[in-house]
């Protein structure tokens, strides 16, 4: 707020003392006040271009996500973190390239999907399973067409939501694996989801009736998993295995 209300020299001024020397802080403490002004970047509406560059030379080597939890804290900072994260086709190891999925799909704008478009071709499950599960954050066409119709589907269970992104999935052709995240009629499911390609159904969300014969359509349907806490289901076709 002070960043955004502040006339143009008060606002350089203010970041430049968030980026000055202070012997008195920590190492974490520093690099929290450099990671403050980072945010600033995105509310201010006129900045001397020298201030700007200062910020960026002060964070370009400080955001390189070391941990889980500190790449998903990272998101807090918004769009312009993903100018200081490294080049995601740089990044040699699968394990780095989970840590940069971590933070840019919490930077909850659809500046993040050009960023994680170019994580789309990883191999690691892990990495896979990322990319699709923040699908319900961005404009649900675009990541569809950039980021869920580029990803392997073996073994991942891509999440829907809604009826659109079930419908944007149907339209990609389906995927073996689904996770239903949102509360979805069951007609809508019997239409939306792919009766020749499905193998997998993960209710991670309330059904809207317990009964699950509609499920005798999709002949290929092998496994359900159903989330513990929701009510017991009924009527599971003869053949499918129901899990946990």
């Amino acid at each position: 707020m002070a960043a955004a209300h502040a006339r143009p020299e008060e606002c350089g001024d203010f970041l430049e003392r968030l980026l000055s020397a202070a012997p008195a802080l920590r190492r974490p403490q520093v690099n929290h006040r450099r990671l403050m002004a980072a945010a600033c970047l995105d509310h201010v509406t006129e900045l001397d271009p020298s201030v700007r560059r200062l910020v960026h030379d002060r964070t370009k080597n400080l955001v390189r996500p070391t941990s889980e939890l500190g790449a998903r804290s990272l998101g807090w900072v918004g769009p312009i973190v993903l100018e200081l994260l490294p080049d995601p086709e740089q990044v040699p190891s699968d394990q780095q390239a989970l840590l940069l999925a971590l933070t840019a799909t919490r930077v909850e704008d659809d500046a993040a999907i050009d960023y994680l478009a170019r994580l789309r071709g990883r191999s690691s499950l892990a990495v896979r399973t990322e990319l699709a599960r923040p699908w319900r954050h961005f404009d649900t066409e675009r990541y569809a067409r950039e980021i869920i119709a580029h990803l392997d589907p073996d073994g991942v269970h891509f999440p829907v939501s809604d009826t659109a992104e079930l419908a944007a999935l149907r339209h990609l052709g389906g995927r073996p694996r689904v996770q239903v995240a949102g509360v979805i009629p069951v007609t809508d499911l019997m239409d939306g989801l792919d009766r020749d390609r499905l193998t997998h159904l993960w209710l991670n969300a309330e059904p809207t009736d317990p009964d699950m014969s509609w499920l005798s359509l999709f002949p290929n349907l092998r496994v359900l998993r159903v989330n513990p806490r929701l009510p017991r289901v009924r009527n599971v076709p003869e053949g499918v295995t129901i899990t946990a």
